[in-house]
């Protein structure tokens, strides 16, 4: 069994190769988390539904913008 802390460093490092292949900039990190069974439980509809994919591909993004008014 590879250790959590591993397992959370490679996904790190997957994510920052998909934003850098996208051209994006990363300038902050959040905290990471590992869910609880529980709370994965307590998932449904889009929660569930990125949930399952980043279990699936290893990782789900996605992006919100807005046309900021000048």
């Amino acid at each position: 069994i590879r250790p959590l802390t591993v397992i959370m460093n490679e996904a790190r490092e997957k994510v920052l190769q998909y934003l850098k292949s996208e051209h994006w900039t990363v300038t902050e990190e959040k905290k990471a988390f590992v869910p609880t069974p529980e709370e994965i439980a307590e998932l449904n509809g889009e929660d569930l539904s990125s949930y399952q994919e980043a279990q699936t591909g290893g990782f789900h993004a996605k992006f919100y913008y807005w046309h900021r008014a000048e």
